[in-house]
């Protein structure tokens, strides 16, 4: 059962059907190369095995030498959730995300971790970025349409007023030009520019053609 469920409610942990000779090619993969990135595959089946704790162990010392590689930080999740320490495994996630910013596996896991714990508008925002970046997510949009109900509605005459626009003449972009505009005319009497105004004039932006 994969951990990452949309479904919220708990269910009693059952082993994943695994291949015991897929656990020992794996075993022997990571004991002829133990700098090879297959600890990852190979804490995981443990973990589908029903044995997270065995996964955790492999992840100690892969992520020791393989600290940037985020399917090893989403393998720790799982055995985590599995282990019931979801605040550790949400911190694995987040990290899994920080290294790679468009992995849809982590931002699923922060949203069934949210959903589980009773925070629809924490899982809403990581569903509507699955969303973003997968708009064919058939999961994410029936997930959506069923939180987004559950949020709290703003009661009549609390909406949030809209930002005031901008006038032109208060641009800061208008006020420079303007000001630069009368650094370029000539002074009455034929003096010089005010130093302040030259100032602005050297300023000057680059504008873009």
């Amino acid at each position: 059962m994969d951990p990452f469920e949309e479904v919220a409610p708990k269910a009693e942990k059952v082993a994943e059907p695994v291949d015991s000779e897929e656990i020992r090619r794996f075993e022997e993969q990571y004991r002829s190369n133990p700098d090879s990135l297959v600890f990852a595959r190979l804490a995981d089946a443990h973990r589908k095995a029903g044995d997270p704790d065995r996964g955790l162990a492999i992840l100690r010392e892969g992520i020791r030498r393989h600290p940037d590689y985020p399917s090893a930080h989403i393998v720790r999740a799982r055995c985590l959730v599995d282990l019931e320490r979801p605040a550790e495994a949400e911190a694995s996630l987040r990290r899994a995300l920080e290294l790679d910013g468009r992995n849809l596996v982590a931002m699923r896991g922060l949203a069934s971790l949210a959903d589980r714990r009773g925070d629809p508008a924490e899982a809403v925002h990581w569903y509507e970025q699955i969303a973003v970046l997968d708009p064919m997510n058939a999961e994410a949009e029936v997930a959506l349409e069923r939180l987004r109900g559950s949020l709290p509605r703003t009661p009549p005459g609390m909406e949030p007023l809209p930002a005031p626009r901008e006038e032109w003449w208060s641009s800061p972009v208008f006020q420079i030009e303007d000001a630069i505009d009368v650094a370029e005319e000539p002074m009455i009497g034929g003096d010089e520019a005010p130093e302040e105004l030259s100032l602005i004039h050297i300023s000057e932006p680059t504008r873009p053609y």
